[in-house]
């Protein structure tokens, strides 16, 4: 069972390596199209979350305002074919760059405990891409 997990960190490497990574059951993978793929955040988002937002929007090929999408209310749940960002006190107390990414074929979620926590994580986000 080591050896696949093995091959899949070489040929997604990211650097720094990761202080823990679980790799899912599933080989799914999320596409991003320039055209229709969102950065979405919550509707209570800090001006810095917007900021990194549009970073990410930039970054995928969308930097155009509608490419920034906020969720209506705190209950709300993002659509899929987007790239979450969020503030997330939960994540465990690991320091102020602590994050957690899931990548699923509906979604990139990325949580953080901070906003260095998301840059950091962006950050990641960008080492997988192709």
């Amino acid at each position: 069972a080591p050896a696949p997990v093995v091959r899949r960190l070489a040929r997604h490497a990211v650097v720094p390596v990761p202080a823990s990574l679980t790799w899912g059951d599933s080989l799914e993978n999320f596409t991003v199209d320039s055209l229709s793929t969102t950065v979405t955040v919550d509707s209570a988002a800090s001006r810095e979350v917007r900021r990194l937002a549009r970073l990410v929007a930039a970054m995928i090929g969308r930097d155009t305002a509608p490419a920034v999408v906020r969720l209506a209310s705190a209950a709300a749940q993002p659509d899929t074919n987007t790239l979450y960002l969020r503030i997330d006190s939960s994540i465990a107390p690991a320091g102020d760059e602590a994050y957690a990414l899931e990548v699923t074929r509906q979604r990139i979620t990325l949580r953080a405990r901070t906003h260095e926590g998301l840059f950091r994580g962006i950050q990641t986000i960008r080492q997988l891409f192709p």
